[in-house]
């Protein structure tokens, strides 16, 4: 093989190279990209009905994210001594409800089990915030359910 002939074939070999690494560059924005303009899923419709405490029936309707607490900041505000200033967080993510107890000195419980990280709520599921008794449900219910004295 003449010199000329090798470097003619990688020059070749260098162009199919660069084309290749172009090639998978542009695919892996692509995917990036696609990924990023996907629709995401929203919270699905929920609230927060009082079952015991100060207002009974009261209807919180839920966001993606809710603060629980009696500060101003609170998307949830609730006037009750015994919970505190930023009780808890009850937050929509990875296709699930999960309910985290904010450091709060009365606690928080789902179903009476206490909460010391965050945990899953499902739809029916009875939650304390400190001596305040709510009951999970779906959609943006305007009446508590039939059992609320349960």
């Amino acid at each position: 093989m003449t010199p000329a002939l090798v470097l003619l074939v990688l020059r070749i070999l260098g162009a199919v190279l660069l084309y290749a690494f172009m090639g998978v560059l542009a695919y892996f924005l692509w995917r990036d990209y696609r990924a990023a303009v996907a629709p995401r899923a929203s919270a699905p419709s929920a609230s927060l009905i009082v079952l015991e405490g100060a207002s009974i029936g009261m209807v919180y309707p839920l966001r993606e994210v809710n603060l629980v607490g009696r500060a101003a900041d609170s998307t949830l505000r609730i006037k009750d001594k015994t919970i505190s200033a930023h009780h808890a967080r009850l937050s929509f993510h990875a296709g699930q409800w999960w309910l985290e107890d904010l450091g709060s000195r009365n606690g928080s419980r789902v179903n009476e089990v206490h909460v010391s990280e965050p945990m899953v709520v499902t739809y029916g599921d009875r939650i304390a915030l400190g001596e305040m008794l709510f009951r999970f449900q779906s959609g943006q219910g305007s009446t508590p359910n039939s059992d609320a004295g349960v």
